[in-house]
């Protein structure tokens, strides 16, 4: 018997009731035998899914630095998302608004001195929410840069990027 094709086809289990299912077929070439175009089928097929996973888990991981609670396919809230530390650096800037206030009305020098406390510590907060700002806007950047790049080698055939990581 003379095998001409060779075909390889996986379901993946992927959880809750969800699979995957990725095959291929491919041509044996006269220097090759079907066994050896059959391993290379069932390798390819798993660094599809291999780089797949990976795919999804970049878009996962971006999807919660770019969440906004207002998007109707966001689920819940996130504090990995950035707009969610904007809000946090608008509610901490209107509480030391109201403490300032606060501190104006009253006479003692302790008093003062714990709300300009108060105001110190919300001040500390504002820059901490900002340098996680800063610091998911960075992480967002090369994510975005590498799914692009990994997208391409992805439908190019090339699987490389998944001895890199």
């Amino acid at each position: 018997m003379k095998i001409t094709q060779v075909s390889y086809e996986k379901l993946f289990n992927l959880g809750e009731y969800e699979h995957e299912k990725i095959g291929y077929t491919a041509t044996v070439e006269p220097n090759e035998t079907g066994d050896q175009v059959m391993v290379k089928l069932i390798q390819f097929t798993e660094n599809s899914h291999q780089a797949i996973n990976m795919l999804k888990a970049i878009s996962i991981r971006l999807s919660r630095i770019y969440a906004s609670h207002q998007d109707p396919y966001c689920t819940g809230r996130t504090t990995d998302a950035i707009e969610y530390h904007e809000e946090e650096i608008e509610r901490e800037k209107e509480q030391i608004k109201r403490i300032s206030k606060q501190r104006k009305e009253v006479l003692t020098k302790e008093k003062k001195k714990e709300f300009s406390d108060m105001i110190a510590q919300r001040e500390e907060e504002i820059i901490e929410h900002e340098k996680t700002i800063k610091s998911l806007i960075k992480e967002g950047k090369e994510l975005t840069k590498k799914q692009e790049r990994y997208r391409k080698m992805f439908f190019a055939g090339d699987f490389s990027f998944l001895i890199r990581e």
